[in-house]
């Protein structure tokens, strides 16, 4: 099986199961705008508590997604199969990172830009922000799914996960976050945008390796 035919069988899966698509996403906004009705519709602080609101509500919602990713097919044993051969087990990890970056990653950037507009962005602070969550989500994505393929065999590991996943998202946090900030008060991000695909550079690669190995263990311990 190559990659296309994995990449596939996962958009199948989720047809299937419509509703571990929309869950994520729903809670995504209904996050976004729990903290904007806690913060006040009237406040003129709000564009600058938007990155945080963002970034808080982008990390609770991928938690919540990353602990679908791999338990179906663990629990199916079709995860089994596919890990037996090498090079079928990299096309299964890299499908894998490619599917859950289009289902989940980029319906939230589509909300985020539109969220931003609503509360008075600008469309270039807007595009920035959706900018910064492609990059942000992208590692939050490599992270995660290296972090849930450790913790594949354990059942109900939600509290592990963030406790795990809490130190490794908040770097990306704040480097993310800092980009509309910066932008916002017509100072330099470039370089905090160099940073992140800097990271998504050096992971990426080296990514499908590592959740592979780590699948591998989850049947091996």
């Amino acid at each position: 099986m190559n990659f296309f035919t994995h990449l596939n069988y996962n958009f199948i899966s989720i047809s299937r199961k419509a509703i571990d698509l929309v869950n994520p996403l729903g809670f995504y906004l209904i996050s976004i705008l729990i903290f904007v009705f806690f913060f006040g519709l009237e406040n003129n602080n709000l564009v600058l508590f938007l990155p945080a609101i963002i970034w808080v509500s982008a990390f609770l919602a991928n938690l919540l997604a990353l602990d679908k990713l791999y338990s179906n097919d663990y629990y199916s044993g079709v995860l089994e199969l596919f890990l037996i051969d090498k090079s079928v087990g990299l096309s299964y990890v890299s499908a894998k990172l490619v599917y859950y970056y289009i289902i989940t990653v980029i319906p939230q950037v589509l909300v985020s830009f539109f969220v931003g507009l609503v509360f008075n962005l600008s469309y270039k602070l807007a595009f920035i922000l959706a900018l910064s969550l492609l990059l942000g989500n992208l590692l939050f994505t490599i992270l995660g799914a290296i972090v849930m393929a450790v913790l594949v065999n354990i059942k109900k590991s939600n509290i592990l996960t963030s406790v795990i996943l809490l130190p490794l998202f908040i770097p990306v946090i704040i480097f993310a976050s800092s980009i509309l900030y910066a932008a916002s008060h017509d100072l330099n991000y470039i370089g905090s945008i160099g940073i992140l695909l800097s990271l998504v550079f050096i992971l990426a690669p080296i990514a499908p390796f590592a959740i592979y190995y780590a699948l591998k263990l989850g049947y091996e311990v």
